[in-house]
Parts: structure tokens; C-alpha cells; sequence
């Protein structure tokens, strides 16, 4: 069992929220007309999934970023940070994102027939059409309103967070106590009833609306990142509750109804947005006290082997549509749960293959940057010798010749 320093609820949290968003793109394996009770079922699965992790984003902003201190390049340092995040994913992403083009390659090259409509809009594209049209989501602005279709669906959740969180952050350093206590909280809400007007019955607004100015998946994300802030302030306040048997009891009371509530109605009641919105509100209670460590339930989230949660989450998000769109191509109609074991055990392969080409992609990077700086100090070491060297036989040239001609007049002289 791990320190008890060291809880892994959150990333508990997410794998489960990774396996949800698997489950809502394998909507297509079933013939379900828009607008059913199972379609909106599976869809929430993926959508409340989504903010959650907006939310955790949020709180973990709030928790990394300190304030200015001074009042200068604050926007330097709100860049540093939001590149920083996407920095860590950025090889994961990449590696996903250039997965899911070879296979749209592959399938124009193989000119397979048993694809649906939808399907067909993008495989029956040509080759360099896909690859510039492929600009925006490299980039990670496929958000920001050009291409609001991704070809990895799930990759508009790492467009969104980032475009949030670049002047997220910065109003974060300028003035954090404005930002966290004001904004946030003002923000979260409004945003939250805007999202809650655009959605109709069981149909949630899609992040590829366009709202006027933005896209929906603007607002999800700005709305998750404030909730989560909301969240932070939350946790502030169970951390400054005494570490009490009596403490601990009442906050563990609370958690468990607390996802008692939020998750019976996510999974078992009427999916429509005047059930699923409300209890959505409950949501940055809940991570703030996974955080907090104050309740018994931290000490079920300790073992070692709960540590993997988190980047099997990353690898299972990121890759998990490419084998649902290769699955869809070839076996739709064979069964939903045929079709569902199969992408699982390909998002797998697709999870490990990802993992192992970003590993040894920076083993060989790393070999090739270390070579130049040992070959280059080699070559100044090797030049530095030579130097010696010819220093040393032109300073005992002289003294040879002098000592030869010693020598001789030594031997004349006798």
C-alpha cells in the first residue's frame, strides 16, 4: 500500500470518465434513431464525462499556478503554463492524431465499400485534401472555430482546454483573488445556465455548435475550468478543518451521498438536461473532497497499483476513436457487443502502440542530441591534444638540437 500522502482517487475518477467517453462513441454500432432514451443515454455518458475533466483541469490550474508578485510578464508566464500542459500530452496527442490519418490513408488506398454516410464524408476525401484539412487539429486550434470536426473526435476536449486556459491563467497571476473568489464562481454559473438553454430535452448541446462568437466547446470548457475553481475553493475549506475522527466522519457521510446522488442519477435515472444539469452542480463538491483527503473513502484509492489509473485514462481517451472508426468501417452491423469487445482489444493495441513509438521516439531523440555535444567535446578534447602535442615537440626541438650541438663541441673539445 502506497504513503498515505498519496491518494489516487482522481485518477480513479478519470479512467472511469475515459471508459465513459469510449462508451458514447460506440453509439454508431447501434441503429438509434436521434433523440431516443438510449441514444441520449450513451451521449450523457460521454458528456458529463468531458466536464468532469474540464473540472479537474480547473482545480488543478488554480493549485500549480502561483500569482505574479510584481505585476510583470504575467502573460509570459500564463503561456509558459498552458504550453507546459500541452507539452506533456503533446507526443501522445501527436502520435494519436497521425494514427488515425494513416488509417483514413490506408482506407482510401483499400477503397473499402462498407462505411456509413457520415463515414463517407471524410474517407472519401483525397490524401492531401486530409492532410490540410488535419492543420488546425495538429495545431491544437481545431476550437478556436476552423474545423470544428476533428478526425479524433475526442481531441476538441485538448483544443478547448487550452484556448480556456491561456487567459484563464492570466487573470489567475494578475489578480488572483479576483479571479478565484469573483469571476469563477459568477462565470461557472452563467455559463452553466447558457449551456443548459442550448440543450433541448435529451439532446446536449455538441461542442461543434456555433454560438455566435464561439463554438459550445469554448463555453463547456470555460465552464468546467470555472467550476473546478469552484472546486478549489471548496477544498480550501475542508483543508482548514481540524483533522478530527469527528471531521473525517462528517466529510465521508457527505462524499458518499454525494456520489450516491450524482452518480444513481447519471446512470439510472432519465437522461435529460433538467435531471442531468442539476446534479451536475455537485460535481466540484465531489473532486474538492477527493482532494482533500479528509474522508475514510481516500483510504480505499492507496494501493500501488491504482497509479497506472491516470495514464491509462490519457492513452484510452486519445486513441480509442480511431478503433471505433476502423470497427465501424468493417464490422458495423455484426452485433453491438461484437463490435464493442473489438474496439476495446484494439484501443489496446492502439493504447500500447501509441506508448511504445512515443517511448522509443524519445529514446532515439535523446541518443542523437547527446551524441552531438559528447562528439563535439571529443573533437574540442582531440584538437586541445593536438595542440599539446605540437607545442610540446616544436618547445623540445631546440632543446634537442641544442643538446646535440653540446654534445659535439663536448666531443671536439676532448
Amino acid at each position: 500500500m502506497e504513503s498515505k500522502q498519496r491518494n489516487y482517487q482522481i485518477d480513479v475518477l478519470k479512467f472511469a470518465c475515459a471508459i465513459c467517453v469510449f462508451f458514447s462513441h460506440t453509439l454508431g454500432f447501434k441503429e438509434i434513431e436521434k433523440g431516443t432514451s438510449v441514444h441520449a443515454y450513451f451521449d450523457h455518458l460521454g458528456w458529463i464525462s468531458v466536464h468532469i475533466f474540464f473540472v479537474i483541469s480547473g482545480f488543478l490550474m488554480v493549485k500549480n499556478v502561483k500569482s505574479g508578485g510584481g505585476g510583470r510578464n504575467e502573460g509570459k508566464k500564463a503561456l509558459r503554463f498552458a504550453f507546459g500542459k500541452l507539452r506533456r500530452i503533446a507526443p501522445s496527442y501527436m502520435t494519436a492524431l497521425m494514427m488515425m490519418l494513416f488509417m483514413q490513408y490506408a482506407y482510401i488506398y483499400l477503397s473499402a465499400k462498407n462505411v456509413s454516410i457520415a463515414d463517407q464524408q471524410v474517407f472519401s476525401m483525397q490524401p492531401f485534401d486530409l492532410t490540410i484539412r488535419a492543420i488546425p487539429e495538429l495545431l491544437g486550434m481545431g476550437e478556436a472555430g476552423v474545423m470544428l470536426y476533428p478526425y479524433n473526435a475526442p481531441m476538441w476536449y485538448v483544443s478547448a482546454m487550452f484556448l480556456v486556459m491561456i487567459p484563464s491563467s492570466y487573470l489567475l497571476i494578475k489578480n488572483r483573488d479576483f479571479f478565484v473568489y469573483i469571476l469563477s464562481p459568477v462565470a461557472a454559473m452563467l455559463l452553466f445556465s447558457c449551456l443548459f438553454h442550448q440543450s433541448e430535452g435529451e439532446v446536449f448541446v455538441s461542442h461543434t455548435a456555433w454560438l455566435g462568437i464561439c463554438s459550445a466547446g469554448i463555453l463547456r470548457s470555460a465552464c468546467g475550468i470555472f467550476f473546478g475553481v469552484v472546486g478549489w475553493i471548496l477544498y480550501e475549506k475542508l483543508c482548514s478543518m481540524p483533522d478530527s475522527k469527528r471531521t473525517k466522519l462528517a466529510v465521508t457521510i457527505a462524499e458518499i451521498l454525494l456520489n450516491v446522488v450524482f452518480f444513481y442519477t447519471w446512470i439510472f435515472r432519465k437522461s435529460t438536461k433538467d435531471t442531468l444539469f442539476p446534479v451536475m452542480l455537485l460535481i466540484p463538491a465531489i473532486v474538492a473532497v477527493a482532494f482533500s483527503r479528509k474522508s475514510y473513502a481516500a483510504d480505499l484509492f492507496r494501493f500501488s497499483w491504482m497509479r497506472y489509473a491516470g495514464g491509462i485514462s490519457q492513452a484510452v481517451f486519445l486513441n480509442h476513436y480511431a478503433a471505433v472508426c476502423v470497427i465501424m468501417a468493417f464490422f458495423k452491423g455484426d452485433g453491438y457487443w461484437l463490435c464493442v469487445s473489438f474496439t476495446a482489444v484494439l484501443t489496446v493495441f492502439l493504447c500500447m502502440a501509441n506508448q511504445l513509438f512515443v517511448k522509443y521516439t524519445k529514446i532515439i531523440l535523446q541518443n542523437i542530441f547527446r551524441k552531438q555535444p559528447a562528439a563535439a567535446a571529443s573533437a574540442d578534447r582531440s584538437r586541445q591534444g593536438r595542440d599539446v602535442i605540437v607545442y610540446s615537440e616544436r618547445e623540445e626541438e631546440p632543446f634537442n638540437q641544442n643538446m646535440g650541438i653540446k654534445e659535439k663541441e663536448k666531443g671536439t673539445g676532448g
